[in-house]
């Protein structure tokens, strides 16, 4: 049986992992999944993301023995079984039109949302009656979608080889050419200065009044922005409380900031001493486990003094340390520019889907 809430994509493809229910496949061997169905949950989480669980739509990319739906979802299959029809019922569901029907139908509350069938069958779909238009809009759109998918791929790839890398620099297991002098563990207090008589928390109020252009930062980045600063330099940011220390693994629990920002209560402010490299201070903390050094019952707290006991694995020289750094920096700006040109394919493909999907632009 497949949930939509265990999927994590827009498409059910070859290598997703399918829940199955072995005491079930038996009992409805006519809706086992075919290529290019279309699975729509109708119950979960209240929108407006895409994301949201209530009236999000999977593609299925190829046949599954079993049965594949519960309760839940419901199939959609074209009744000619154009397959070309069914990727165009499938990319307007993921249209603001969409979006914005779904809000309006459906019933209950943030944590436990549903639709029904007959008001989501409702939602209007402007589709060509010449089928080799179909396949022409199908096909221009489904170009789109590999570039975005390979993009993803390709972005998944240099994460897995950057956080190998990480894991051969930072730890002296891999040693760059040039560099053999011995490594040494200290403590964050012996390596940097914590700043947080800088910070100075806004309440709403407050920052309405200073609207600005200059980042407001929090426990894990950036949660607003305003027009005066109190700090302008290069420093780390740390979550005090709010952090995502039991999470250090997929998600950071530290963070940069350059030039000119706005600090609150909620963040520790680091700054590298003189002989040693700030940017080796930050990728040695980012992913780091120091769940040992928090307190607190229900909300999690790093505070002052255990923060300064915090112990990082570095080379005694700082021209290492910067090496190691840059390398890893360096990885960093190619992601960054792989996911900048991924947003902008995105946004080219809901314009595509604008134009594409509504006849105001047609194809020949």
């Amino acid at each position: 049986i497949i949930r939509v809430s265990d999927t994590t994509y827009d498409s059910i493809k070859d290598e997703d992992e399918i829940y199955i229910d072995e005491n079930e496949v038996n009992s409805y061997k006519k809706w086992q999944l075919k290529e290019d169905d279309i699975i729509i949950s109708t119950v979960g989480s209240k929108p407006p993301m895409y994301d949201s669980l209530v009236g999000k739509t999977i593609l299925v990319k190829k046949k599954y023995e079993g049965n594949l739906l519960n309760q839940n979802a419901v199939l959609i299959r074209t009744n000619d079984k154009n397959t070309d029809k069914q990727k165009i019922i499938h990319m307007n569901t993921k249209t603001k039109n969409y979006l914005t029907h779904i809000e309006k139908i459906f019933r209950g509350n943030a944590n436990q949302a549903s639709i029904t069938i007959k008001e989501l069958f409702d939602f209007k779909i402007l589709i060509p009656k010449n089928p080799e238009e179909q396949t022409v809009i199908a096909e221009a759109l489904s170009d789109v979608d590999s570039l975005i998918s390979s993009l993803e791929k390709l972005i998944d790839k240099k994460q897995k080889i950057k956080e190998g890398a990480m894991q051969e620099l930072l730890t002296g297991k891999k040693r760059l050419e040039g560099f053999s002098g011995e490594w040494e563990v200290k403590r964050l207090g012996e390596i940097a200065d914590v700043l947080d008589n800088l910070r100075k928390p806004l309440n709403e109020n407050e920052r309405q009044k200073m609207k600005g252009n200059i980042p407001y930062c929090g426990a894990n980045g950036v949660v607003g922005y305003v027009d005066d600063f109190i700090i302008d330099d290069e420093i780390i940011l740390i979550a005090e409380d709010g952090g995502y220390f039991d999470e250090y693994k997929t998600r950071p629990i530290a963070y940069k900031m350059e030039g000119k920002c706005w600090v609150n209560n909620h963040a520790h402010i680091l700054k590298s001493k003189i002989k040693i490299d700030q940017n080796f201070i930050f990728y040695s903390l980012v992913n780091k486990n120091i769940l040992d050094f928090i307190t607190g019952g229900t909300r999690a707290k790093l505070n002052k003094s255990q923060l300064l006991k915090i112990e990082i694995f570095l080379p005694k020289e700082k021209e290492e340390q910067t090496a190691i750094a840059t390398i890893l920096s360096d990885m960093d700006s190619e992601i960054s520019a792989l996911e900048t040109k991924l947003e902008k394919y995105k946004t080219i493909k809901q314009g595509m889907m604008q134009e594409l999907l509504t006849g105001r632009i047609r194809l020949v």
